[in-house]
This record gives structure tokens, C-alpha cells and sequence, in this order.
């Protein structure tokens, strides 16, 4: 079908609209996406008409009316190049740093984000990427290019990823998080010890074994077997399996023993069968017990195992008050919820509270999620995972990083 003269002409009077009035309304945002899907957005004439209304637009426009409407579609390369421009600042961004620059680059990142498809050639990913790299010198960047990276980054972008990983900064911090659980999209023999380490420093397990179930499927598709016995190790480590201590949470726990099944099939049946006897209560997975038992049943075994059989030791799952002292952030705000209005636990939520004015204060965390008024900083035992990547590991990635930036 030819290009419509009506359909470009009123594309172009909606974008007109947007830039003058600083929004559509819900109604024209659809007719926008629609027009813009029924022309292509391959099409050179409706290609050039969104780059340059995305070049001329404001903050405003790009946030609100612009980004949604080019939501999950194909980009063509006009657009491509003005969201770029957009993002780093290059031809006629604004200057880097300003809000108005954060916000509309973070507009331009959701589009590329959301694309039907891979929007960028090499090119474009090493200038998403050197963004990314400026920004991870903060403390939380502003714009969101690591995130992108991280997500759908090709290879070459490995080392931003994982240096923003183990960047210095907050572990709560979003890119940080992202970044870890990106890096099993990357092959590198080094990535399954770099997410054990993480896994034992307790503080990131669920991004560190959603990047470790990736490593997982490459290893065992290629019958790596000495790759396939690094990931059993850190997941028997994320399971508590041997342990006396109990670590995680539910999640964690079954997130370990599904991967682990999966990966050794019939033989995990004791690890199963231990982690159900342990049993222990998570009031943010319930669940837990009910799939550990399903999953023993679907490989054949019995709930519970038959007395004379040898089972790993594996201590209950964490209770509320293990889990608001816990190491990891996430876990210890979840248990907070639940435990902030009783009595009971008011000793342990002040114990945390201190300890992160402690982790505040030494910037490994953003903020604190609790009431810390007349507090003292308490001592905390745990190491930054930062500290987890090597010197020399970290030289070399920041002289790749370099040269696929040019």
C-alpha cells in the first residue's frame, strides 16, 4: 500500500498539536500510533516526521505524548538517530546533566527499550554504552542507558555491564540490579564465579540466580561439564544446602532447587527432600513448601522421603526476624511490612534501621526504608559485592570497555 498524502498530512498536524500544546490527550496518542503503524514506521516520509518532531518537541511533549505513542513499534532510522542525539546530548540534545535533559534522554531509552526489534547497529550501542559509562560515576545515575545495556546490549557491551554490576555505589541501586541479572546473557567462562560470589554475599541472590539460570541453559546445552558443576555449586550454595545457617528467603530458596532440578533432574530428589523437611514458614511465599513437593512428586520421589534415606542438611527457611536482619535489602524491607506493627519484632526492625544508617551513610544504599530518628549507626559485618570483582579483572574489562567505545 502507497503512502496515504492524508494519513502523513494528519500525522503530521497531530505531531504539530503535541508540540504546541505540550500533550495529547488519550485519544490522539491512539490515533497517533495507529496512523503511524498504518503508514510504517520504515516508511522514509512518517520516519522523518516523528525524528523531527522528536527533535523539536520538549521534555514535555517527548515524555508524555511521543514515547507512548511509539510504544513496541519498529523504529526507523531517522527516529533512531534524533533518540540517540536525544540520549547523549550529540547534534541537538540538550545539554547533558540538566533535568530537562535526564527526562527527555529517559523518554528516548523507553522507546529504544520497547522497540518491536533491535533498533541499533554497533554504532548506536557504543554511544548508548559510553553513556552509560559517564553515568555509572554516579552515585545513582540519572539516565537509564545502563539499564537499556543491560537488557539488550549485544556483545561487545559485556564489560559495561559488568562493571556497572560492580560498580561502587549503592546495591539497591537500579542499574546495578539490571546489570547483574544481564550478565547471563553474556558468555564468559568468568560470570558463573562472579555470581556465585554474590550469591554467598547474600545481598543480590534473586538478580544473581536470574542471571545464573542463563549460564545455566548455555552450559547445559553445550554439556559444559565443568561449567554445569560451577552453577550447581552456587546454587546449592543459594539453597543452603550443607549449611547450618539459614540465608534468602523463598524465593531464593526455590528459585536454587527449581534451577538445580532442572539441571540434574532425578538426582536432586534428596536436596528436595531435605528442603521440604526443613520446612520453615515465608509469609512472602507461601507457596514455597506446596512446590517443593510438587516438584518431588513430578521426578518420581515420595513427600516426605522414606526414613532410611541419606538426606543433605539444609536448615529451615529464614524466620521474620532472620529475615529483617538479613543481608539483602529487599528481603529485609518485605519482612518489615509484614512484622511493622508488631511489638515483638520492634527490637530487630531497630537493629536494621541502625544498620542502615550504617549502609546509607557509607553509600551502599540509596536510603532507608526505616524509621532510624535517635539512632546510632550500628557495625555491619558484610562485605560490598563491589569488592567481588578483581583488580585485574576490572583493569582488563575497563581497557575492553575502551576499545569497543573507540
Amino acid at each position: 500500500m502507497n503512502d496515504s498524502p492524508s494519513d502523513l498530512d494528519q500525522l503530521g498536524q497531530l505531531l504539530r498539536r503535541a508540540s504546541h500544546l505540550g500533550a495529547l490527550d488519550t485519544k490522539d496518542t491512539g490515533t497517533l500510533r495507529g496512523l503511524f503503524m498504518k503508514i510504517g514506521p520504515t516508511r522514509a516520509a512518517a520516519d522523518k516526521l516523528f525524528a523531527a518532531a522528536w527533535r523539536d518537541a520538549d521534555a514535555g511533549v517527548r515524555v508524555h505524548a511521543l514515547r507512548d505513542a511509539l510504544d513496541g513499534l519498529v523504529l526507523g532510522s531517522e527516529l533512531v538517530g534524533a533518540l540517540l542525539d536525544c540520549i547523549d546530548g550529540g547534534a541537538n540534545g540538550e545539554q547533558p546533566t540538566t533535568r530537562i535533559h535526564e527526562n527527555s534522554a529517559n523518554a528516548a531509552l523507553r522507546v529504544l527499550r520497547e522497540a518491536a526489534d533491535d533498533a541499533l547497529d554497533p554504532a548506536g550501542w557504543r554511544r548508548i554504552c559510553a553513556v552509560a559509562r559517564r553515568q555509572r560515576h554516579s552515585a545513582v545515575p540519572d539516565i537509564d542507558a545502563a539499564v537499556l545495556v543491560a537488557e539488550r546490549g549485544p556483545a561487545g557491551c559485556f564489560p559495561t555491564v559488568v562493571l556497572t554490576a560492580f560498580r561502587d555505589g549503592p546495591e539497591d541501586a537500579e542499574d546495578r540490579l539490571a546489570a547483574l541479572s544481564g550478565l547471563g546473557r553474556f558468555s564468559d567462562d568468568r560470570i558463573a564465579g562472579w555470581l556465585d560470589g554474590v550469591i554467598r554475599a547474600h545481598a543480590a541472590s534473586m538478580e544473581a540466580l536470574q542471571a545464573l539460570s542463563h549460564v545455566a541453559s548455555r552450559v547445559h546445552a553445550a554439556g559444559d561439564e565443568a561449567g554445569l558443576e560451577r552453577v550447581v555449586a552456587a546454587l546449592l550454595a543459594a539453597a543452603n544446602v550443607d549449611e547450618t545457617q539459614a540465608t534468602g528467603d523463598g524465593w531464593v530458596r526455590w528459585m536454587s532447587l527449581d534451577l538445580i532440578s532442572r539441571l540434574v533432574g532425578e538426582a536432586a530428589l534428596p536436596i528436595l527432600q531435605a528442603a521440604h523437611a526443613a520446612g520453615g514458614e515465608d509469609t512472602d511465599a507461601p507457596w514455597y513448601l506446596a512446590q517443593v513437593e510438587a516438584r518431588i512428586l513430578s521426578l518420581g520421589g515420595t513427600c516426605p522421603a522414606p526414613l532410611d534415606t541419606a538426606l543433605p542438611q539444609v536448615p529451615p527457611l529464614p524466620d521474620l526476624r532472620q529475615r529483617i536482619l538479613s543481608h539483602s535489602p529487599r528481603i529485609a524491607r518485605r519482612a518489615a511490612v509484614v512484622a511493622a506493627d508488631d511489638p515483638t519484632f520492634a527490637d530487630a526492625l531497630q537493629q536494621r534501621a541502625a544498620e542502615e544508617l550504617t549502609l546509607v551513610a557509607d553509600g551502599r544504599l540509596v536510603g532507608s526504608f526505616f524509621d532510624g530518628d535517635g539512632l546510632e549507626p550500628a557495625t555491619v559485618d558484610s562485605v560490598p559485592w563491589c569488592e567481588l570483582l578483581s583488580d585485574t579483572d576490572r583493569a582488563a574489562l575497563v581497557a575492553e570497555e575502551a576499545a569497543w567505545l573507540g
